[in-house]
């Protein structure tokens, strides 16, 4: 019926059954049978309205031809050149959600390479200089930037325009990657929040370089170059966004250009216009990589391209207008991520500039600029605990904290701020921490109360803000870990241990991941502390453990029964069992995610240093997959504590690893050190032994009989 509708001289019904067929390819699964077999007479409804006079129609067929990409390209491919034509024909439409969806079928198209390249290849050189017309910032979106004003750092942002604040989080082993946005996040407010032509149009050709680097370049530079040099701003702004946009695909097919390239958009970082500098802190980010590389290659010269971006970033960190500020912290974050330690040279200087930022920004732009010195103190680690860099930016910092109430929302940057350098410089935190730390204890105990008077009142306590309780807990984490086992002076005298009992009953997720962090880190650091009270703890781990609802909350459970099993074995003793039980049920899902899984070989490992006869009882259940998930892994301290604990377990029932002993020195092998070092002595000692027991009942012989002759031979230089 939907189908016939499609030829209804009433535009309502053309356009709703539009609709309707098209959410059923894209709001399902699978293709419902009906839709699958009248799926070419649908194509043939969508092309009997390409041309209908009106434009939501036109728009809705774009969309549909688009979702039939995605969901049956094989109906797509016979028709491929008339879709081309009629989707370059759109790019051209006048309306732009028409253009809207025409831009985004690229996109789909560029998913299926096999086919796209058939076609696409042919259309380029119309293609290209389509989506850069089309790159070019319409009138709405300028209106909706309100790029009028060029200077506008001392306006004070209006309150309806100021941005909800909301805690990121510390990074964890659990740590989600976040999807990069054509122009990073740029503090372009509500901008960011819409998709428009002139993001679909950069986001296809994006894809494109990636998938025709070669072909594109020499199609697209001179266009470009034609771009950067005319006379109306707007027109030049797109050539910039373009050489970002292209910057992933054309990687190494661009780097004979960007000696010149890169000195020519730092230079644009001065120009006249606001959104030029603006795209061009964004454009800049996007060859941070080669730069970086460079700057390693040629022995960190001060004057490298790499050094000179920062610098031009760091000016445009101070710039009159807001959305540059905006952009170039957001660019100069993403250097710092990138570049790391070989930014120490440069950091007192950033630091300047960051602490000069702190003295102008408005609401909006401190979250950035906030971003900005905690990427910097996580990049460049202990090269900023340095006395210079420290007085050039605390001041500022807590003159900030304390000028702001404890409901302000902005305190959450700041006090992730905190975090950050309080790792870094551990106990040259210590002037701030008793403030700090009360500070966040006052938090945490507020948010308690409101929560249980919610209750009391039958208000539902999950609709309760928990946004401050949750940055306190990781500000403390951080101070634990900066602090180590300094952080016992100030749990002493505190509420520290009864509120985080409180907290450990709250039904949040997100709650429970930072809480479990401090129980980790306290247990790390100050176990005594909460000495008498893992009856009260764990329990509620375990609640939150397995089955799997949020990933990041069980990797910091997992992590933190690990650290209790060292420092508080005894205390402990009673629950193992539960525990390893349910990290058990985690090693044998196949479907979880892969920083879990390794999180809980890890533990168990760590388990069987104290509970070794326990974990070896119930080898048989996991041991293969711990063999090949630690086979996989990169060593460090906490890993070999782990295979050290779990090696003890394998000699308690030697017999059991006999079938996985390819699987074992697989581990072993990419774990042994080099002769003399002290694992390599360990693997030596623990495979003597191994030997001997197996060779009573002849599983050794059978074992190695079976190995592969470079493993046998490897085998025979550890034993020597």
């Amino acid at each position: 019926i939907f189908i016939e509708f499609l030829g209804s001289p009433n535009v309502n019904f053309r356009e709703k059954s539009l609709l309707c067929l098209n959410n059923l390819l894209v709001s399902v699964n699978s293709i419902p049978a009906a839709m699958e077999v009248n799926i070419e007479n649908y194509l043939r409804g969508l092309s009997s309205l390409t041309a209908d006079p009106n434009p939501s129609i036109r728009r809705h067929v774009c969309a549909g031809l688009s979702v039939l990409t995605t969901a049956r390209i094989d109906v797509i491919v016979p028709h491929i050149d008339s879709i081309v034509q009629f989707m370059m024909l759109s790019m051209k439409d006048g309306d732009s959600f028409v253009r809207l969806e025409a831009c985004d079928f690229w996109t789909e198209l560029s998913y299926y390479p096999m086919v796209a390249s058939k076609v696409l290849l042919a259309y380029l050189p119309q293609l290209v200089p389509s989506l850069l017309v089309l790159m070019v910032y319409s009138d709405d979106e300028l209106m909706e930037l309100g790029t009028d004003e060029e200077n506008d750092t001392s306006i004070a942002d209006r309150p309806e325009d100021i941005k909800p604040q909301f805690h990121k989080g510390k990074e964890s082993e659990a740590r989600q990657d976040e999807g990069d946005e054509e122009e990073g996040s740029g503090g372009m407010e509500d901008y960011m929040d819409m998709w428009t032509v002139r993001k679909s149009a950069a986001q296809a050709l994006d894809h494109m370089a990636q998938q025709y680097p070669e072909q594109i370049l020499p199609i697209l530079l001179p266009l470009v170059d034609e771009q950067l040099s005319h006379s109306d701003w707007l027109v030049r702004e797109s050539g910039v966004l373009a050489l970002g946009a292209i910057a992933a695909g054309c990687e190494d097919t661009v780097q004979s250009h960007l000696p010149k390239l890169i000195p020519f958009l730092i230079g644009l970082t001065r120009d006249p216009n606001s959104m030029i500098r603006l795209v061009t802190c964004w454009t800049l980010t996007r060859y941070a990589s080669w730069m970086i590389e460079r700057h390693e290659n040629a022995g960190l010269p001060s004057d490298s391209l790499m050094v000179k971006s920062v610098e031009a970033l760091c000016s445009c960190v101070l710039d009159k207008n807001k959305l540059v500020q905006a952009a170039a912290c957001s660019a100069l974050s993403e250097f710092e991520e990138s570049a790391g330690l070989i930014l120490e040279p440069l950091a007192h200087p950033i630091c300047k500039t960051l602490s000069q930022a702190l003295q102008i920004y408005q609401v909006n732009n401190m979250t950035l600029l906030l971003d900005s010195v905690s990427s910097l103190f996580e990049g460049v680690k202990e090269g900023m605990a340095r006395p210079e860099i420290l007085q050039t930016v605390l001041p500022p910092l807590w003159q900030k904290w304390n000028s702001l109430p404890d409901t302000d929302r902005s305190l959450f940057g700041i006090m992730e701020a905190f975090g950050s350098i309080v790792q870094v410089v551990g106990l040259q935190f210590r002037e701030f921490a008793m403030p700090v730390f009360t500070r966040c204890l006052r938090f945490i105990e507020n948010t308690v109360v409101i929560i249980a008077s919610s209750a009391d009142a039958g208000v539902d306590p999950t609709s309760v803000d928990r946004e401050f309780m949750i940055t306190a807990l990781d500000v403390l984490s951080s101070m634990a870990e900066g602090f180590e086992s300094n952080f016992n002076d100030l749990i002493n005298n505190s509420n520290l241990v009864p509120l985080l009992l409180e907290v450990l009953k709250d039904s949040d997720y997100e709650v429970a991941q930072v809480s479990f962090g401090l129980v980790g880190d306290i247990a790390k650091t100050a176990p005594m502390q909460i000495q008498h009270h893992i009856h009260a703890i764990v329990p509620q781990m375990c609640k939150k453990l397995y089955p799997i609802v949020r990933v990041s909350a069980s990797i910091n459970a997992i992590w933190a029964l690990a650290e209790i099993s060292l420092t508080l074995p005894k205390e402990l003793e009673a629950y193992v069992p539960d525990v390893l039980n349910q990290l058990i049920l985690i090693m044998q899902n196949d479907n979880l995610e892969k920083d879990l899984i390794e999180n809980t070989v890890f533990t168990i490992g760590r388990l069987a240093i104290n509970y070794k006869a326990l974990v070896a009882s119930r080898l048989e259940e996991f041991i293969l997959r711990w063999l090949v998930e630690m086979g996989s892994s990169s060593p460090n301290e906490e890993k070999e504590a782990a295979v050290k604990g779990m090696c003890g377990a394998i000699l308690d029932r030697p017999e059991v690893v006999a079938p996985q002993l390819g699987y074992l020195l697989v581990m072993i092998f990419r774990w042994d050190g080099v002769p003399g070092d002290a694992m390599h002595g360990f693997f030596k000692s623990f495979i003597q032994h191994l030997q001997t027991s197996l060779s009573r009942t002849n599983l050794w012989q059978e074992a190695t009989a079976s190995l592969p002759q470079p493993m046998q031979q490897n085998l025979s230089q550890l034993l020597q």
